[in-house]
């Protein structure tokens, strides 16, 4: 199921938890993958929807947290 701000959706639980014993339980589930995508999936998504340089720098942003995180501990 999709994540919305629609305030129609506000008591719908499975737009707003991304915990799977709690997707699990909606229609829209995948039991395949789940509502979890691959990293590929994710880039290939960005690189359609925003273009690959928008992708490109959201993926090195990532990368520019992931390694702040892990210097600061």
């Amino acid at each position: 199921m999709n994540y919305t701000t629609d305030i129609a959706e506000i008591d719908n639980m499975f737009v707003h938890l991304t915990n799977v014993a709690i997707q699990k339980h909606a229609d829209a589930y995948n039991s395949k993958h789940g509502g979890k995508w691959s990293v590929q999936s994710l880039k290939f998504y960005l690189d359609m929807v925003y273009g690959k340089q928008a992708s490109d720098k959201c993926f090195e942003d990532m990368n520019k947290v992931i390694i702040q995180s892990l210097k600061s501990c």
